[in-house]
This record gives structure tokens, C-alpha cells and sequence, in this order.
């Protein structure tokens, strides 16, 4: 019999090649058993039988270091809690049986147990993310309570044992016959579930917890660094809502909801610098027209200030809706309105500014119980082609035509 001394044993240059594979990471599962976990029953064949047996333990502790490896850096780089979970999914299955992973978060400080994410072989899932469970009168309570994982092995047993389970009636029609449960807790306190299910019964045993509990660990902060990045999104949202409505308030009327004096005055100076860089202001001019509402002040005293406002506000809404996105209207201040628009000449500009005044003298205005009737006086000009003219005096002679067409008699347009 060769003894275990013997250096010409060609048996020992598979173990040396056995341990090199060790070293590098490199174990080849077959080759071991076919070169090393066969041959004669000596003391050479007894060692090379533990040299298999404690390379496949350490293989399997390697492969478990580096999944584990695998999922810290997903959650340092920065993926969401889902993305984590699909390469939970699809990556620890030689470490953990499974046919399902799901995740449930804790909502309502605790009340409610809520699906969060789902992943399952079967094609006949029964329960499906958004599926809540108030931990009052859930099982899961014992698991948040002892912070261990739990076992169930028998999953049809278990349901005739608590038939009202209706999360447990769910994941059996699924085809689930064994579970394992985790609770997830971040900075101490707990926020969820992890489930891994099989539809073997008696699929898992005590040895699966270490490894469960360390994924859940890992989990656990994938899901506080998830409501992290949600808490700023959602804020970085109302900021970002809250600088709307800031910018609004800073260019709009709070009445009337048109832009205020300031913007529509910021309006008539950009289209006049446009005509500057090169527009033939003869071709394209800017009709600019002062709007005032007809004895406004009679309706104010007639039918109080707030009937007034209903004015005020109905007629911005026939001027915007006339002057369509060919121009602006604003409100100048008080019951008077300024107005701007690119038209192609004199007479359409004309045209447009009787589009206006008759939009407000055919629309009833909305005020006590058969509406009120207003009209509308209007100033138009456009600029006067090489005068150079500024935005400035352009609002001047509109100006001077509103007070021509006021003193004509109202409800007609002026050109000035």
C-alpha cells in the first residue's frame, strides 16, 4: 500500500493543484471530484476526500463573500431599493432556495405592512405589489417583535391553521409551500419584511438564517438610503414647485391671472429689441394696444367691488383668448389693459384690436342674475418704421389714442 509519505503518489500533484486552484479562486467543483474524490480508500485517498470536502466549503463560503460583495457595492453606488432586490433575485440563488423574494415596507408608523416589490417564477402571482396588511392582526408582528427571522415550512398547514390569513391564502394559490421571513431595521428600528419563498414544503432550515440575516442587513439600508433619495426628490420637487408659483407671483396678476405692469412692460421692450436685430418693423410691426373698461367706476358702485373683480377677471379672460399666442395682454393697473402682437400690417392690426373690444361688448359678464354688459375702449398704434421709437413711447401714443377713443364717445378703437 502506497503510504501518505510516498512523493512518487501521483495522487499529491492533484491535491497541490487542488490548493493552487484554493488560492487563486479558481475551483474547478468537477475536476475535484472526478480527479481527487475517487481512488483508492487509503490514508492519500482519505485526505484527498477532505481536501474535496473543505475546498467545496470554502468555494461556497467565497461565492457567498462575493454575492454579498456584489450587493454592498450595488447599494454604495447608489441603485434604488428595486434594482438592488433584481440582483438579489438573480444572483442568490446557489447561496438561498427561492421561487419568490418579496419586500413589504411599513407604513403609518407601523401599522400597515405594504408590498413594495415582487419577484416570482410563477406566472399566477396572487400577490401583487400595492397589497397591505395592518399588523394589528398580522402574524408579523412576533417577527418585528423577536427581530428573528421565521420559518414556515409548511405553508398549506399553516393556512388551516389560520384560515383568515389573507396574505397567506394569496402567496399558496401562488403554488408557495415553505417561507422564510426576515425583518429589515434601519438605525434600530424596523421598517419591513423580506420574504424568501419556495414551492417545495420543508425547503429551508436554520442554517439559511446567517446568510438571511446578513442580506436583510444589506437590504435594510438599501431601503432607508431608497426613502432618503425619495424624501429629496419629493423636496427638491416642492422646491421647485414653490419657485414656480414664486415666479408667477413675480410676473402675474393675482386677480386676473394675466402678467402684471412690470412683465407686460418687459413683453413690449423684448419685441421691440427683436424688430431692432434685423425684423423690417414695416413687414411685422407690433401692434400695442391700452385697453380701459368702460364705466368701470359705475359698475363698482353699482354692484359692490366684488362683482367688480368678476368683471375685471372675465374680460382679461376674453382679451388673452382674442389675442390667442400671436401676442400678450396684461393688466396695466386698475380697469386698464395693455396688449401686444406681432401682425403683418397696419389693417390686420386694426382687425385685431376689433377683435378685442368686440369679444367684451358680445359676452355678458357673469354679476347678479342676468349678467352684466361692459364694453370697452381701445388705443392702438405700431411703431413708426426707422423713428426708433422705444417701448416707452410706443405706450405713450397708445396711450393718447385710448383718451381720443374715451372721449369719442367709448367702445370703439382709436388709432394713434
Amino acid at each position: 500500500m502506497t503510504g501518505i509519505s510516498d512523493p512518487l503518489d501521483p495522487r499529491l500533484a492533484n491535491y497541490r493543484e487542488l490548493l493552487d486552484q484554493l488560492e487563486h479562486g479558481q475551483l474547478d467543483s468537477d475536476w475535484a471530484v472526478e480527479s481527487i474524490g475517487t481512488g483508492p480508500a487509503d490514508e492519500i485517498g482519505a485526505l484527498g476526500e477532505s481536501l474535496v470536502s473543505a475546498a467545496a466549503t470554502l468555494s461556497a463560503r467565497f461565492e457567498r463573500e462575493r454575492q454579498f460583495s456584489e450587493v454592498s457595492r450595488a447599494i454604495v453606488q447608489g441603485m434604488y431599493l428595486d434594482e438592488v432586490l433584481d440582483h438579489i433575485y438573480e444572483s442568490f440563488r446557489p447561496l438561498i432556495p427561492y421561487e419568490r423574494i418579496g419586500c413589504a415596507l411599513l407604513e403609518a408608523n407601523g401599522a400597515i405592512a405594504r408590498a413594495r416589490w415582487a419577484r416570482s417564477d410563477s406566472r399566477n402571482v396572487q400577490l401583487k405589489v400595492g397589497f397591505s396588511a395592518r399588523m394589528a392582526s398580522s402574524s408579523l408582528r412576533t417577527v418585528i417583535e423577536t427581530g428573528q427571522p421565521r420559518i414556515i415550512n409548511d405553508l398549506v398547514g399553516y393556512l388551516a391553521e389560520h384560515p383568515r390569513s389573507i396574505s397567506t391564502k394569496k402567496i399558496v394559490a401562488e403554488g408557495v409551500q415553505s417561507s422564510l421571513t426576515c425583518p429589515l431595521v434601519a438605525l434600530g428600528r424596523p421598517v419591513g419584511f423580506l420574504f424568501f419563498s419556495s414551492t417545495e414544503i420543508g425547503r429551508y432550515a436554520t442554517l439559511h438564517q446567517e446568510t438571511f440575516l446578513r442580506l436583510a442587513d444589506l437590504v435594510s439600508l438599501a431601503v432607508e438610503k431608497s426613502r432618503l433619495y425619495d424624501e429629496m426628490a419629493r423636496l427638491n420637487a416642492d422646491l421647485l414647485q414653490a419657485r414656480k408659483i414664486l415666479e408667477r407671483q413675480a410676473t402675474h396678476d393675482g386677480l386676473t391671472g394675466l402678467l402684471n405692469h412690470g412683465a407686460i412692460l418687459d413683453e413690449v421692450s423684448l419685441l421691440l429689441a427683436d424688430e431692432v436685430a434685423g425684423r423690417d418693423p414695416l413687414a411685422s410691426p407690433v401692434a400695442v394696444m391700452m385697453i380701459d373698461i368702460d364705466h368701470f367706476k359705475f359698475v363698482n358702485d353699482s354692484y359692490g367691488h366684488p362683482v367688480g373683480d368678476t368683471v375685471l377677471r372675465s374680460v382679461a379672460e376674453l382679451l388673452a383668448g382674442a389675442v390667442g399666442e400671436r401676442g400678450q395682454v396684461g393688466r396695466y393697473g386698475g380697469e386698464e389693459f395693455l396688449a401686444i402682437a406681432r401682425v403683418q400690417d397696419a389693417e390686420e392690426a386694426f382687425e385685431l384690436a376689433e377683435r378685442l373690444r368686440q369679444a367684451v361688448q358680445h359676452e355678458p359678464i357673469g354679476g347678479r342674475s342676468k349678467g352684466i354688459s361692459v364694453t370697452v375702449s381701445v388705443g392702438l398704434t405700431t411703431p413708426v418704421g426707422g423713428a426708433g421709437e422705444g417701448s416707452q413711447e410706443l405706450i405713450e401714443r397708445a396711450d393718447a389714442a385710448l383718451y381720443r377713443a374715451k372721449k369719442a364717445g367709448r367702445n370703439r378703437v382709436v388709432v394713434g
